[in-house]
């Protein structure tokens, strides 16, 4: 047999011609018998051809020929780990490395081999060794990244899949773990490049595509996220977690229909999947269908009963209608869980009143001060933490930790002052300038439904009045929506970059009318039966003149309140849906305020007489009354109910939730009283003594 027959042998395994490797080694074997090279090759045909038990016939071949060939023995020992035989493949390796002490193969291998065992240690030593060898050796270094991964080391494991890939390593699966572990550290933007890279090897992964979809989702690409996502079912059509995230994306777009049948879809491919019941508790809760969304929580705890975040969820959504005493149970069984669930701690503390002795208070301290507590816990514990200490009355010490929970917070948050007050001065010059233009049926959208929109400041009392319009039978309470916002700023900035060119800045009636249609589209879809929606997103402010003059027949309710109480009462609530990212920071605080007002009194010049303002203080001081005034405002005649808010069977979503349930009180007037030894710097600088 001459070198080049074996030359040809081997080439044709290398590339993937492997039933004519196969048959080229049966016939060299046939006029060559006792060359163990050829049995080894062939052992590596059945191999990659899936034929375990031949592939190891054709090895032990090899060996009994040549009982030094260390190939051999190593390749015999991966055929035993592909069968889950740990021992005869630890044997076999052991043999190679007996042979070869510096046979990298062998190592990197065993090292696998101990991973199926769970002897941790063992597999990092032995991929550790077959790296000091052998420091290009690049599926080790896969191998090491791969385990890194699993043990959620992730710094550690994109270092050694980097490795891999400066060394050649051609694998798909070394990009997506790369991928994986990338979006472990809130890398997304490289994630969804490394996830391109492995899909250019193989675009027929589902697992990647999924992951690829799952990565364009939380950069806001949610309709090539979706493309991902049926990419990867067209591969897989039974893959219930790309079903899972699709539905998710879905729910994201408020395409609540296809949500609910993507996750539909995934149960009935697994019946028990317990995030698809976890993510419909999530759908429903977003629908308003509490009874639902309870059950689905309620199932996924049952399938799972130590996970974390249904728990957590039932208990907002039960915080949500008003049930404190039951969303307490389910955040402290989360607790008994996992006692250092931060979250749980801080949706705990807005439920739970407590004392100078709660032993609660000791846990929260502890747990801050654990140096293994991540920057985004400890702000979430902070916040439990202040509570604990305002309601027990030792108010320096909640200062200090609702300072503390600021400041971190505001390091996590993109927030710039400067570019918020070019936003607002570009608001006040991107103008109509022919105010009030008339809508003619022939081209905008007929309104079925009124929209009532109640702005202000965060922490105002929006949720107070909307709870008590929403009380009456003719109104329905939708929240925070956030289309008109997304709607009016695409404009707007679509405007701001006409005026860097110097084009014409005025918003056209086409704009006006598709801001128009595109609302109540999104108000239709909200299946709401009453005369009127509210909408009650504070941040809304900045768009009166969009919302005026594309929907004149809304009614807008400004909601004001005493500027030291709102800005105290920002600065110690944590706004859990990402928004509001000036609150942070107190010099941010003052600044936006000051925004907020000089753009108000901007609007009151030109619209006075569309703009409703009610204060917060009036209502707590003269409830009967301002009602009264406020659904006069709103045509609406008298209902007592609208007096026995609290008692209204809706779910709030936003920080007031607790407060919308109780009765009207007089507290929220003056508790930032208590705070003002330290906020001296925030009373000075809004001029008010």
């Amino acid at each position: 047999m001459t070198d080049q027959e074996v030359d040809h042998l081997i080439s044709l395994y290398n590339s993937g011609n492997l039933a004519e490797a196969q048959n080229t080694a049966n016939e060299l074997i046939k006029n060559n018998p006792n060359n163990a090279i050829l049995p080894n090759i062939l052992g590596a045909c059945y191999f990659a051809l899936g034929n375990i038990n031949e592939a190891i016939n054709s090895y032990r071949t090899a060996i009994n020929i040549s009982p030094n060939y260390v190939e051999a023995h190593s390749n015999l020992g991966v055929a035993f780990l592909a069968l889950n035989d740990l021992e005869n493949a630890i044997y076999y390796l052991k043999n190679a490395i007996r042979l070869n002490n510096e046979h990298a193969d062998s190592y990197s291998n065993l090292g696998l081999v101990y991973i199926q065992k769970n002897e941790i240690k063992l597999a990092e030593q032995n991929f550790r060794k077959a790296i000091d060898l052998q420091p290009e050796h690049a599926q080790a270094h896969k191998n090491l990244g791969d385990l890194k991964l699993t043990l959620k080391a992730y710094e550690e494991a994109i270092s050694s899949f980097n490795a891999a890939i400066k060394y050649q390593l051609r694998q798909w699966e070394v990009y997506n773990n790369l991928g994986i572990s990338l979006m472990s550290l809130g890398r997304v933007s490289e994630a969804a490049k490394v996830f391109q890279e492995s899909l250019k090897i193989n675009p027929k992964s589902a697992e990647t595509q999924n992951n690829l979809g799952t990565a364009l989702a939380k950069l806001s690409k949610p309709q090539s996220a979706v493309e991902c996502f049926r990419e990867a079912l067209s591969i897989n059509p039974t893959y219930a977690q790309a079903y899972t995230n699709l539905g998710k994306t879905f729910l994201g777009m408020a395409q609540y229909d296809e949500a609910e049948e993507c996750f539909l879809q995934v149960l009935q491919v697994q019946p028990n999947h317990v995030a698809a019941y976890f993510a419909l508790g999530n759908l429903f809760r977003k629908q308003n269908k509490v009874k639902d969304a309870i059950i689905s929580y309620e199932k996924a705890i049952e399938i799972r009963p130590n996970y974390l975040e249904a728990y957590n969820n039932l208990g907002n959504l039960l915080v949500s209608i008003g049930k404190f005493n039951d969303a307490r149970t389910s955040y402290e069984a989360a607790l008994k869980i996992k006692p250092d669930y931060a979250l749980a701690h801080r949706h705990l503390s807005n439920v739970k009143k407590y004392n100078a002795n709660d032993s609660q208070i000791e846990i929260l301290q502890k747990l801050i001060l654990n140096p293994n507590t991540n920057k985004k816990d400890r702000i979430a514990l902070s916040y439990a933490l202040a509570k604990a200490f305002d309601d027990s009355g030792k108010y320096e010490d909640a200062f200090s930790y609702y300072k503390l929970a600021n400041r971190e917070n505001n390091e996590l948050v993109e927030f710039n002052i400067l570019e918020e007050k070019k936003e607002f001065s570009n608001i006040k010059n991107i103008s109509i300038k022919n105010k009030f233009i008339s809508l003619t049926q022939q081209n905008s959208r007929p309104i079925s439904q009124i929209p009532i929109f109640i702005i202000g400041m965060p922490r105002s009392g929006t949720t107070l009045v909307e709870q008590i319009l929403a009380s009456h039978s003719k109104v329905f309470g939708a929240g925070e929506l956030p289309f008109m916002n997304k709607l009016c700023n695409s404009v707007f900035q679509e405007l701001n970059y006409r005026k860097s060119l110097s084009e014409n800045k005025n918003v056209s009636l086409e704009k006006l009318i598709s801001i128009r249609n595109k609302y109540t589209q999104y108000l239709d879809d909200l299946n709401a039966n009453e005369v009127f929606i509210t909408d009650k997103l504070p941040i809304n402010f900045k768009w009166i003149e969009l919302i005026i003059n594309s929907i004149p027949e809304a009614k807008i309710i400004h909601v004001k309140r005493d500027p030291k109480a709102t800005c105290w009462s920002i600065y110690k609530t944590f706004f859990s849906k990402g928004g509001n990212k000036f609150s942070y920071d107190m010099d941010h605080i003052i600044a936006f305020y000051k925004m907020y007002k000089e753009l108000m009194e901007l609007w009151d010049t030109y619209f006075g007489d569309k703009i409703y303002t009610i204060k917060y203080e009036n209502i707590v001081n003269d409830q009967a009354n301002q009602t009264r005034h406020l659904l006069t405002y709103c045509d609406l005649n008298w209902e007592d109910r609208c007096l026995e808010f609290y008692e209204t069977e809706r779910t709030v979503e936003t920080a007031s939730q607790t407060q919308v349930r109780r009765k009207i009180y007089d507290e929220g007037i003056s508790s930032w009283k208590n705070y003002k030894p330290y906020i001296q710097e925030l009373i000075s600088r809004l001029d008010i003594e």
